[in-house]
């Protein structure tokens, strides 16, 4: 991929799609084949190492900290490079995606499924990655949110994060 780029990877289910993501993002032992991303070896690197390489995997459903205000679940996604959470890029946050920053001091758990996965897109780009990977962040949800999404992740490509779907 280049820097900007918006990958679509298509397979039937059960084809091993997000068994890539996982094996891109450290979680799961790789068999073969190396990983390389911005000119490093990431092949035997450990999910910490590969996020803090720039490399942030939003995972297929909901995967929110329900007990945590919006605003925490937002701070746990700069930790990576800020173990104090990083206030700073909270206004970034609320300004793409708006449907959560009135909501921000608001346990997740009372937030819809369509918010939630919302909420879990931007506590992944809350990082600054430079390669956002989304698995399957449309599963389930109306069209109207599967929308706002992708609209986001548009707007992120020609910002100059690279995407993969």
């Amino acid at each position: 991929m280049r820097e900007g780029e918006f990958v679509v990877l298509l397979g039937r289910n059960g084809a091993g799609k997000s068994t890539m993501l996982h094996a891109i993002s450290g979680l799961v032992p790789k068999r073969g084949g190396t990983v390389r991303f911005a000119g490093q070896d990431l092949t035997a690197a450990r999910p910490r190492r590969i996020v803090q390489a720039g490399v942030v995997q939003v995972l297929e459903g909901h995967r929110v900290f329900h007990a945590l205000t919006v605003e925490d679940n937002l701070l746990i996604g700069t930790y990576a490079r800020s173990p104090h959470g990083d206030r700073s890029k909270l206004g970034r946050i609320y300004e793409l995606f708006p449907e959560i920053a009135d909501k921000r001091h608001q346990p997740a758990s009372r937030l819809s499924g369509g918010q939630q996965q919302i909420l879990a897109v931007a506590q992944g780009v809350i990082g600054e990655p430079k390669l956002l990977i989304l698995d399957e962040p449309s599963a389930g949800l109306a069209p109207i949110v599967i929308d706002r999404i992708l609209d986001v992740a548009a707007e992120l490509c020609r910002q100059g994060m690279s995407i993969l779907l």
